[in-house]
């Protein structure tokens, strides 16, 4: 049968014993919901197990941008409004305000209080007790506001939308260079090259063997559900892991997987990763 998400689960249930055959994901049995609810964790928690050849994207990205700013004005002690170009903050965000001449102390990354419109945004600052110490904004072409980590870094990017693990970032490994938080990536660099595991959703491009590794790791999960028998369970954790003298589909296809790669273009956690036993909790 083609591969598919609905095979796929089909697959799932004949390796966890089960006689019956899906239609379709939306079926209103206890198979098809209990498929339904399972099989998309699954197959997202797979693909950060390993980088998978078949799920690496590529993509070059940009941090939040400088909008342009038209004043800053002193509200109380360590509170000022910055007005702006359009955006869309909210309370909580970190924003970093360079190029503010005449009140200069608001250069700097402060933390956003509240919004008063898309284009008047309220921040918390510090040592600005009073209107003589902000000083009177002068209107320039250099003075922006941006979206920005609180500190260490100079930019803060999202995450692609499809992403579910990096891999790398501007061809470095060393987590120095960047951090993951929150959804976002921390870094000093103006653009980033990312590489990194999407979020596969047409499983006809998956790898054979991922995908075989999938409907077992959907049917050791299906076992609690559908057969509360820890023997099953066990005999599925074996087939995928290996263990008592057996050696798993997993770390096959992992071996399989990463032989199809060169070390200059894995980094060295991939590379250990890609020939490792695969074993461990699930």
């Amino acid at each position: 049968m083609a591969q598919s998400e609905l095979n796929a689960a089909n697959l799932a249930l004949r390796l966890v014993g089960n006689r019956a055959v899906l239609t379709t994901l939306a079926d209103a049995t206890a198979e098809g919901y209990a498929c339904t609810a399972l099989i998309d964790d699954c197959k997202k928690s797979l693909l950060r197990m390993h980088p998978w050849n078949f799920a690496v994207k590529r993509k070059k990205i940009i941090p939040y941008q400088d909008v342009a700013v038209s004043d800053v004005t002193f509200v109380s002690a360590n509170l000022i409004d910055v007005t702006h170009t359009a955006t869309t903050y909210v309370a909580g965000n970190y924003v970093t305000l360079t190029g503010i001449a005449g009140a200069t102390v608001a250069n700097g990354t402060w933390e956003v209080a509240s919004i008063l419109s898309t284009t008047v945004t309220r921040l918390t600052t510090v040592d600005i007790p009073n209107i003589g110490t902000l000083g009177t904004y002068t209107a320039g072409t250099t003075d922006y506001i941006r979206r920005s980590p609180a500190f260490d870094y100079s930019y803060l990017y999202a995450l692609p939308s499809d992403n579910i693990r990096i891999l790398s970032i501007n061809g470095d490994y060393d987590l120095d260079a960047y951090r993951i938080e929150s959804g976002f990536i921390l870094s000093d660099d103006s653009v980033l090259e990312v590489r990194y595991i999407y979020d596969v959703t047409d499983y006809t491009t998956m790898d054979p063997l991922f995908y075989q590794c999938l409907a077992t790791y959907l049917a050791y999960n299906l076992c609690d559900h559908l057969t509360a028998s820890d023997g099953k369970k066990n005999e599925l954790h074996v087939y995928l892991y290996g263990g008592q003298g057996k050696r798993g589909i997993m770390p096959q296809a992992k071996f399989v997987d990463g032989s199809e790669d060169s070390l200059q273009q894995m980094g060295a956690s991939e590379w250990v990763d890609s020939r490792g036993s695969g074993t461990g909790l699930m």
